[in-house]
């Protein structure tokens, strides 16, 4: 295995001048060298752009332009990128240390860790409304943990040639178009999946998935099932949630 693996890192972002600085600084700030930076603007019309452009030099690509949605704008991201692994930081999010690239490359490059296509840690997830952080650690994935719910995005490093493999995130979901990918690349693909303990970012909650949304996941939750899932294992695993419950 390569010992000093290109690590890609994408931010999506859209009128974002209140949080894009802390995201770009932690991510300028890291340790590991070997690391593009890829910035998606959707046309912003705040100083979202004047910010970024403060660090132009550091960063490898600047896209700004609009798009359809942060899928849309994601997938720009993938084609732009020339790292052997990929990972999404949000604008409102940010790397939890300068170490954060460097534990997951010795991680990674580790004779112990199993070969996989995509590892995923943790994520602290924030509040901002009541100043209580709680740490996301999902469990092992399955057909029957993507069922229940996704994998922590922000803190999931995805190979590339993995999206050669099972295809770019699909337009067609505006907020669930990663966790579709995940259970997409799991069941059709059969791509391997391996956690581990790193704590890789801070989410902050209020994010374009977390405000206003709960109709919108449930309705493309539903329809990512009944795509990936037969009526019995949706029956099944219903039914082992509810007994779990009890």
């Amino acid at each position: 295995m390569n010992q000093n693996p290109k690590i890609s890192i994408i931010t999506v972002c859209k009128n974002s001048e209140s949080t894009i600085l802390r995201c770009v600084d932690s991510v300028l700030n890291q340790s590991y060298s070997n690391l593009e930076y890829i910035i998606v603007d959707g046309d912003s019309n705040d100083k979202t752009i004047s910010i970024i452009n403060n660090f132009r030099d550091k960063i490898s690509k600047i896209i700004s332009e609009p798009d359809t949605g942060i899928y849309d704008a994601m997938n720009k991201g993938v084609q732009s990128s020339s790292g052997d692994y990929i990972l999404f930081l949000n604008a409102d999010d940010f790397l939890i240390s300068e170490n954060t690239i460097n534990n997951f490359v010795e991680y990674v490059t580790s004779e112990k860790v199993e070969e996989a296509d995509i590892y995923f840690g943790k994520v602290l997830i924030f509040n901002k409304q009541n100043g209580i952080g709680n740490l996301w650690k999902a469990a092992k994935v399955s057909k029957y943990s993507l069922f229940r719910g996704s994998i922590p995005h922000p803190a999931t490093f995805i190979k590339s040639d993995t999206f050669k493999k099972c295809g770019l995130f699909d337009t067609n979901y505006k907020i669930s178009a990663d966790y579709e990918w995940f259970v997409r690349a799991l069941i059709k693909y059969n791509m391997t999946f391996v956690r581990n303990e790193i704590i890789v970012s801070v989410f902050n909650k209020g994010g374009v998935s977390t405000i206003n949304s709960d109709e919108i996941i449930k309705n493309e939750k539903q329809r990512i099932h009944q795509t990936y899932y037969s009526y019995w294992e949706r029956k099944y695993y219903n039914f082992r949630w509810f007994i779990k419950k009890i």
